[in-house]
């Protein structure tokens, strides 16, 4: 996304579009702020009074993601699991196929 742009604050649809999050993502975090009693300022998110729309800080944003964000969640379920061991197999296998054909 360009940040030169004059735009301070975005809606939710293109905070999403832009950092290519689902929305059931983006739910969960603001939940877990909630729970947490922080203030969804410090994410970057901005409900302002009259507005029916939450605005977005997209900087603040993405310096949140970069902060607090950065760990990756294991699979949880079987099926998940199931298939990560599949591409990586297949993944594998590919390698193997590759330095077959170069040698």
């Amino acid at each position: 996304m360009d940040l030169s742009n004059k735009t301070i604050l975005i809606r939710t649809k293109k905070l999403l579009e832009n950092s290519s999050l689902s929305q059931w993502t983006l739910s969960f975090w603001i939940s877990e702020f909630k729970k947490e009693g922080r203030d969804l300022r410090e994410m970057g998110c901005y409900q302002l009074k009259g507005s029916k729309y939450d605005l977005w800080d997209y900087t603040k944003f993405i310096s949140y993601m970069e902060n607090e964000r950065l760990e990756v969640r294991p699979p949880n379920t079987k099926h998940e699991m199931k298939r990560i061991k599949q591409s990586s197999l297949l993944v594998k296998t590919n390698n193997q196929q590759e330095r077959k054909i170069i040698i």
